[in-house]
């Protein structure tokens, strides 16, 4: 009866040991992608601090299409997997965004689909005519001065502001401060 219950329990050592095996290299699998996948998403990817701007109405391959021309991310088959993981290309935001160095592509992503953007400054002076305050305005924002000049002869803005057509042109004598 010994050595029946011998060759058993010799039979289930080497079946467990392959069963071990099996599991440990799995385990070794899975934990290596998971440690690839969580530097994807929280390792920096900034290769150089820089700025993007983002046209109204830009599709996803325009936003990676603008980073690779300004050399700005590391490792775009990270960007991509987690702007696929995030749904980015749903919702894209226009504007102008400052990536700077250690941001993680989690970051990145999280910046551009909420719009927290960096301001513009304008800056203008010695302007008379409302053609040349378009003109010099256009130069850093979006819209063209065509599209501004209809915008700044709107009475609807006027009022919004709490100004009036003769209220801008008498305070163009003195100056006229926007904010």
């Amino acid at each position: 009866m010994e050595i029946i219950n011998k060759g058993r329990i010799m039979l289930f050592p080497r079946l467990n040991k392959w069963i071990v095996i099996v599991f440990v290299v799995a385990l070794s699998l899975v934990g290596l992608r998971g440690y690839q996948l969580y530097n994807y998403i929280f390792e920096p990817n900034i290769y150089t601090p820089g700025s993007i701007i983002i046209p109204l109405n830009a599709t996803y391959d325009q936003v990676v299409d603008s980073l690779k021309k300004h050399q700005i991310i590391t490792n775009y088959k990270a960007f991509n997997w987690v702007a696929k993981r995030k749904k980015y290309a749903e919702s894209i935001k226009p504007g102008k965004y400052l990536l700077d160095k250690g941001l993680s592509t989690n970051e990145i992503i999280n910046m551009l689909r909420s719009g927290d953007q960096q301001p513009v400054m304008v800056t203008f002076n010695n302007l008379r005519f409302v053609e040349e305050l378009a003109g010099a305005v256009a130069k850093y924002i979006e819209p063209d001065s065509l599209e501004l000049i209809t915008k700044f002869n709107d009475p609807a803005v006027y009022e919004k502001f709490g100004f009036n057509k003769t209220k801008v042109i008498e305070s163009n004598h003195h100056g006229l401060l926007i904010t």
